[in-house]
């Protein structure tokens, strides 16, 4: 939600709800139970969202979009209520994040070869492949795999999202201080079960609605590759039609890296998906 004014001229043209989910942002609260933090309890919140704003604008159906971790349960919300939603439109969707990881280090393997960087190449043939016991030889991966992927294109900053937030209409300063107090409380409850325990090529393996995919081409996020995306959208069974759609100069966030085609894109996808895809 900090983020959500810079995609504003959607909401020239459409219902925009921005959600932050139970723990995050303006959801998060430390008395929530820790037993109510878990990916089924999130799509069945995804659901009950889905049919309040059903019911207020009259609605059989609505279009849900995601990024990144939400739309892991975006995408099991739709596989088990698909009758609820016209289209998915998803952004740097996450499918499993250890055969991510796994695209990941070869890829920046390659790219130590490619390089001629002995000390990468030493380096991570010494920790082996993902998953690691240690989060040290996670760390190292990471690392190589972000120092390679800023050679080709410069991600957005720490400090870039910090501006975003701070200029966000809807976050009073007591909310900005939420976000890193539920985004350290969600993740220490639910990293295993989203980050090892989730994989949607097995859990979400059909969508029987228009789907469509919006990817960064320089996304190398470890657990949510564009690789692993891609490789999840091409197995993916959608009777109702796909499309992928490709962010050149974009990582993990093309909402924010390229917001003027973003929008363009997600008008033309939602236009598509009220006409009827197929």
């Amino acid at each position: 939600m900090p983020f959500a004014h810079v995609a504003a001229e959607l909401e020239k043209r459409f219902v925009v709800v921005h959600w932050d989910q139970r723990g995050a942002g303006k959801s998060y609260s430390p008395l929530i139970p820790a037993n109510l933090m878990n990916i089924k309890q999130f799509v069945v919140d995804t659901l009950e969202l889905t049919d309040l704003l059903r019911a207020r604008f009259n609605q059989r159906r609505i279009l849900l979009g995601a990024h990144s971790w939400g739309s892991m349960i975006a995408a099991l919300a739709v596989a088990q209520a698909p009758e609820r939603f016209r289209a998915y439109l998803t952004v740097s969707q996450a499918a499993n994040a250890p055969a991510s990881e796994r695209l990941m280090y070869r890829w920046a393997l390659d790219k130590a070869a490619e390089k001629g960087n002995e000390k990468a190449i030493s380096e991570l043939k010494k920790i082996g492949e993902p998953p690691y016991e240690r989060f040290a030889d996670y760390n190292k991966m990471t690392g190589w795999i972000e120092r390679f992927s800023s050679e080709e294109h410069r991600s957005i900053t720490r400090w870039h999202f910090i501006r975003l937030a701070l200029e966000s209409p809807f976050y009073s300063w007591a909310d900005l201080l939420r976000i890193p107090l539920g985004a350290r409380f969600s993740f220490s409850r639910l990293w295993r079960e989203a980050f090892y325990d989730t994989d949607l090529l097995k859990q979400a393996p059909r969508l029987d609605v228009p789907v469509f995919f919006f990817l960064g081409r320089h996304d190398h996020t470890a657990t949510a590759s564009a690789a692993m995306a891609e490789r999840y959208f091409e197995a993916l069974d959608v009777p109702r039609g796909k499309r992928l759609i490709w962010f050149e100069n974009s990582g993990h966030w093309p909402q924010l890296e390229e917001p003027e085609r973003f929008e363009e894109e997600m008008s033309r996808a939602a236009d598509q998906a009220l006409k009827g895809m197929n």
